[in-house]
């Protein structure tokens, strides 16, 4: 098999080989780039990387409708945003990346869906994580992402990590998130959800998770809109062994900040104060009440003396070096419930150390 390949869909055309595992990457710094990467990638048979660079991504009406990837193709797919050499950095772009998902946004405007995933039989694991999709706007479910396999036999994991779903629309239900995933696990965390608006039910996300495991962890479901008797912000549906673990669901305007409907659900120190489902095989640790919010992002971050802060506990399988804002994710004795950490003791100042590199960019 070939090396693995940087291709670079920016204003100058640059490929360059790279050491490492089989994939091919790809580097883009424009919508029209980004949309190319992921028709490539759909009809290849390797797994792909589709590094974003900082910026604005404006979703495309025509000729296609919103940026897409529909393939049955075998091999995994990742999207990742923040990429582009810090200054100091002397090598070529795309080699390093700022976990910060509020610098690389896919913006609807209102007209589009903002990333549309739909994997076939053979396809395997997705991973989107650190980037903003805003101002989205769906008929069928997903304003923002929509990852819905077009054959139900798909065996790949989904994970969303470090995602900012803000103000996107929706008719149906799920207006930011629409994820369903039969076979394979599911995990969303460390993932902002306000300000979406859907007329349906769900204001926020619809999650239909029916494969071995879920995990939805340290996300941040607030200030989202929706319409009925059974209006909810974020709904949970599957019969995967889900554990949701420090998340904080605080919807004013809702009936319910939270639908959770499965057989195997595990919660533990999550705030919410109202929510609809049936019988938990475990819950611990829950808080309600006022959470305290208004600082950080969109205001949905924890004020001082809020309950949310060094209230939460270790995620298995981790989290993220930073929080959904850019900030270092556990300060203080322990991490926060939610999406977003109270920089207390944080340095503040941007520097080499916010950057990574992967190994495989060197």
């Amino acid at each position: 098999m070939k090396n693995p390949l940087f291709r670079i869909y920016a204003l100058l055309a640059i490929g360059l080989a790279a050491p490492g595992a089989n994939a091919e990457i790809f580097c883009v710094n424009n919508a029209i780039g980004f949309q190319n990467a992921l028709i490539d990638a759909a009809s290849n048979t390797e797994s792909d990387e589709i590094r974003m660079m900082l910026g604005q991504y404006d979703v495309p009406v025509a000729p296609i409708s919103g940026f897409r990837f529909v393939s049955s193709q075998p091999g995994d797919l990742t999207i990742s945003g923040g990429w582009g050499p810090p200054a100091q950095f002397a090598g070529p772009i795309c080699v390093s990346r700022k976990d910060n998902p509020t610098l690389t946004t896919l913006d609807g405007n209102f007209q589009v869906q903002g990333l549309v995933i739909q994997p076939g039989a053979v396809t395997g694991d997705i991973l989107i994580e650190n980037l903003t999709v805003a101002q989205g706007r769906s008929g069928g479910g997903g304003g923002g992402i929509r990852v819905a396999p077009f054959d139900p036999t798909w065996q790949g994991n989904l994970s969303i990590q470090s995602v900012v779903f803000d103000r996107n629309a929706d008719v149906t239900g799920g207006a930011g998130l629409f994820a369903t995933v039969e076979v394979g696990d599911f995990r969303l965390v460390n993932s902002i959800f306000a300000a979406n608006q859907s007329r349906g039910q769900i204001g926020a996300a619809n999650i239909v998770a029916n494969g071995q495991n879920a995990v939805i962890a340290n996300n941040t479901v607030v200030f989202n809109s929706a319409n009925g008797d059974f209006s909810t912000g974020l709904r949970f549906g599957g019969n995967a062994a889900t554990l949701l673990i420090n998340n904080v669901f605080f919807e004013s305007d809702l009936q319910r900040d939270v639908t959770l409907i499965g057989d195997d659900l595990r919660l533990q120190n999550n705030f919410y104060n109202t929510r609809n489902s049936g019988d938990f095989v475990e819950e611990t640790g829950t808080l309600s009440g006022d959470p305290g919010l208004g600082s950080g992002l969109f205001g949905v971050g924890p004020l001082p003396g809020s309950p949310l802060i060094d209230s939460g506990l270790m995620v298995i399988d981790g989290l993220p070096f930073r929080d959904a804002q850019g900030g270092v994710r556990v300060l203080g004795p322990a991490i926060d419930r939610g999406a977003i950490e109270v920089q207390v003791f944080g340095d503040g100042v941007e520097g080499d150390d916010d950057w990574i590199v992967p190994t495989n960019a060197q």
